[in-house]
């Protein structure tokens, strides 16, 4: 199963990554590699906690020149 992710930056210098197909799933992170590592976690959990077995998800990140976002 493949799942679209976004990351934006924030005016502070802080990413925020979140998953548009999950409501509520979303972390912030100092850096880009580290908010999508979170993001994963995030959203396994997440499927987990709806008894979706997670272990095939693909994450495919969409960063569109890390937009920025408040």
């Amino acid at each position: 199963m493949k799942m679209q992710t976004r990351v934006a930056q924030t005016a502070q210098g802080e990413y925020r990554a979140w998953c548009p197909r999950l409501p509520g799933c979303q972390v912030r992170s100092s850096s880009l590699s580290q908010a999508q590592q979170k993001l994963a976690e995030a959203a396994r959990g997440y499927l987990a906690s709806l008894n979706v077995a997670a272990n095939d998800v693909e994450f495919e990140t969409f960063t569109p020149e890390l937009l920025q976002a408040g």
